[in-house]
């Protein structure tokens, strides 16, 4: 054997390093889960300082925007559930149930909308201002509860 066949046996039996994963041939052709895992999904490595901390007021702010988002969504399909009621009038078998509690139903949208609004105005770093937030998150908690009892009967009674 030449030299030059010597040597191509020995690097096909050596594993060829990928030099940005630092992984064998092997285990590039194997499949891993965790390459297809976004990183924001992953387990933090705790050998490691975080990238990125999470900002609580960013986080916040994205939650009760997406809540003000959700409410809308109720608003509107409870408008056209109180147009429908509406355009047959009073031949509908629940026509006042549904007109009052879609009318309730809206009214409540508005207002936990309105309290979210002033929520996401309220700076979470103060400590003094912690104990009021936790007070209304937990108004606007039991008012979400209400509505959502409130829009089980409308769809009920349709």
């Amino acid at each position: 054997m030449s030299a030059e066949d010597q040597q191509a046996i020995e690097s096909a039996q050596a594993p060829m390093i990928d030099r940005e994963r630092g992984e064998s041939e092997v285990d590039k052709r194997r499949f891993d889960v965790k390459r297809y895992i976004p990183t924001a999904l992953r387990a933090q490595d705790k050998t490691q300082p975080p990238g990125v901390l999470l900002d609580p007021r960013f986080y916040s702010m994205k939650k009760t925007a997406m809540t003000i988002m959700c409410l809308l969504i109720i608003i509107m399909s409870n408008s056209v559930q109180l147009k429908h009621v509406l355009k047959v009038g009073h031949g509908h078998a629940f026509y006042g149930t549904q007109v009052t509690l879609g009318i309730i139903s809206v009214i409540m949208c508005a207002s936990i909308g309105v309290i979210l609004m002033y929520v996401m105005r309220i700076d979470l770093n103060d400590q003094y201002k912690q104990h009021k937030l936790d007070y209304i998150d937990n108004i606007v908690f039991c008012l979400l509860f209400i509505l959502a009892i409130f829009n089980i009967f409308i769809a009920a009674c349709s």
